[in-house]
Formats: structure tokens, sequence, C-alpha cells
């Protein structure tokens, strides 16, 4: 469920389940501890997190001394590298903010809809028409009215052509904006004649 997050997150460039294994020798001890991250995500502002999710049965692990102590070295060796580190309940800290939970999940069932290049020229033109920011319901009616036209849409926030506030409810006045430093007509090669 938190790559539903991901996905919709327009300030997530990319993420990978379990990214990477830590070896970390502790002295004392004659076998290392090993840790796997359950995501690490690449912010497009170049910050780089990891997060480990737990469910509420995995809870218990976090009493477990051996488990403790391995979050806390990963979470030492991360900060060296200057990269952010989380402990996330899915319950509390995914689920619970409902409205960002449901607007991810509804954007990225559409994730695998085609956005052609006539479709996000189209985006372009009609978000700069009104002034950098125009209401979902025009973008969708641009990129061909329902359901199409909204599944079109969806497919472009997952591939970070546009952007929609994650923490309101999809609707026709839902504000849409193009993507600061994501793709844009110069970007994908789009070349306009004339």
């Amino acid at each position: 469920m938190y790559f539903w997050l991901c996905e919709a997150d327009t300030a997530v460039a990319s993420y990978l389940a379990q990214p990477h294994g830590l070896e970390i020798k502790v002295a004392g001890r004659k076998k290392p501890l090993l840790y796997y991250p359950d995501i690490r995500r690449d912010m497009a502002d170049g910050r780089v997190e990891i997060r480990e999710i737990k469910s509420r049965a995995g809870k218990k692990d976090l009493r477990d001394p051996d488990y403790e102590l391995k979050l806390h070295l990963a979470a030492e060796i991360y900060e060296r590298l200057g990269w952010d580190f989380a402990v996330l309940h899915q319950a509390e800290d995914i689920e619970r903010p409902r409205q960002r939970f449901a607007t991810a999940q509804e954007i990225q069932r559409r994730r695998r809809v085609r956005v052609g290049t006539r479709d996000r020229f189209a985006l372009i033109d009609a978000i700069e028409r009104e002034g950098g920011i125009a209401p979902l319901g025009a973008i969708v009616d641009v990129l061909g009215s329902e359901p199409l036209g909204r599944a079109k849409a969806y497919a472009a926030i997952v591939r970070r052509i546009v952007h929609v506030p994650l923490d309101q409810r999809l609707a026709a006045d839902t504000p849409v904006s193009l993507l600061r430093g994501g793709l844009d007509a110069s970007r994908a090669g789009l070349r306009r004649r004339g």
C-alpha cells in the first residue's frame, strides 16, 4: 500500500523495494546483524529516504532488543550518508491520513494507461492557458472526457508530468499543475513547430 503513495506522490522521483542490505558488525557478536530496508525513495529534490514499514503484527518486532539494535545502527549509518530513515506504521502513518491514501489509491489504479505525445501537448497547452493551474475537470475533457480522460490524467500524475495535491479529494475542481522539474515540452523532446 505504501507503494501506492510512492506512485502518486510527485515528490518521489523513484522508489525501490528492499533496495540493499546492510551487514553490521557489532563488537562482542560472532555474527553480523543483517538489515534489509523495505523501501528506498529517491526524492525529486535529491534527498534519499529509507523506510521500514511495520504492519500491526510487525509492531511486536520493535520490542525485540536485537531488532531494536539493528534499526538503531542502520539509522546511524543512513544519517552518516545524509539519508533520512524512518519506521512507518501501516495503520497510523500510511492508512490513517485517509484522504491522502484514498487519492493515491485512485490515481495509481490508472498507472498503466498510455499517455501519448498528443496527450502531453494537450496537458501542457491546457495548463498553460489557465495560467499554470487548471481544474481536473478541464484536464479530463482535454484528454478525451470520461472515463478515458480521467484515466489518462491519473496516469500523467504517475508519470510525473502533472501534479495534484494528494490531501484533497479528486474532483472536477481539483487543481492540476505541470510538475516543476518534471516533464515539460522542452525536456520531453517535444518541440512546437512555428
